[in-house]
């Protein structure tokens, strides 16, 4: 006998394989949008080391046969800063980063991914606060009309740039992170 009164059957495991595909569906995308950001940052990142290579060579060349380009040293560090900052999280995505994990390695696996979960949130939000800091730094370079020594050039913008590295960083850890907890 059906009664009008009782609950529809529903197939709950399929409404959870549903939600995680979901899930997964969502995850690649977000590791995509990562992916694609850090290798845009490491493209820029590549582009101003050969610069900094570039005018290092052209003020050694130039010095041989006049005075050299005056803020070499200003713009190579400048150009240095953007270089490893916006390297930071396509290394982080292909572990490229020192681990040093003799003493992990001797632990149960569930300890293993439980010490791995909070060295990168503690990572994640150190390099977060990191890129937050340079964010204030620049602002307080700009209030305060700072300028180089040898050009006379603003450089608060390069600040903020080189805290665009460290927010890509913590993009590829936050990836990470949520690839850690998905295990």
């Amino acid at each position: 006998m059906h009664s009008a009164y009782q609950k529809p059957v529903v197939d709950q495991p399929a409404r959870k394989v549903q939600t995680t595909a979901q899930k997964t569906k969502r995850f690649r995308a977000l590791e995509k949008i990562v992916a694609l950001i850090n290798i845009g940052l490491a493209w820029i990142a590549g582009f101003s080391l050969v610069l900094m290579i570039l005018l290092i060579v052209f003020n050694g060349i130039k010095r041989v046969f006049s005075d050299p380009f005056s803020g070499t040293t200003e713009v190579a560090g400048w150009l240095g800063a953007i270089a490893i900052s916006f390297a930071l999280g396509y290394t982080q995505l292909h572990q490229g980063h020192v681990n040093i994990d003799l003493l992990v390695q001797k632990f149960p696996k569930r300890l293993q991914k439980s010490v791995s979960i909070v060295v990168t949130l503690a990572s994640l939000l150190f390099f977060m606060i990191v890129g937050w800091q340079l964010i204030q730094y620049g602002f307080s370079l700009m209030e305060g009309n700072n300028v180089s020594q040898t050009l006379r050039i603003s450089f608060y913008p390069l600040v903020y740039l080189t805290s665009l590295g460290f927010f890509g960083l913590t993009l590829a850890l936050l990836k990470d992170l949520m690839d850690e907890l998905r295990r």
